[in-house]
């Protein structure tokens, strides 16, 4: 297992320990669009409007 596999292991530990699981997203170019929709509306599908309403500002 290299570093960044451990890595990646810790941190899903640590989630398991606040009762929290990682969530992956598309990246498409979008991902920091679709996580904030994902946490904003619980679905990274409303990436769009995220995007323009953040753009808008």
């Amino acid at each position: 297992m290299n570093d960044a596999s451990m890595d990646h292991q810790r941190l899903l530990q640590r989630l398991n320990v606040y009762g929290l699981c990682e969530v992956r997203v598309s990246g498409d170019g979008n991902c920091q669009f679709r996580a904030l929709s994902d946490q904003l509306y619980r679905s990274p599908e409303h990436h769009k409007h995220v995007r323009k309403d953040i753009v808008k500002q």
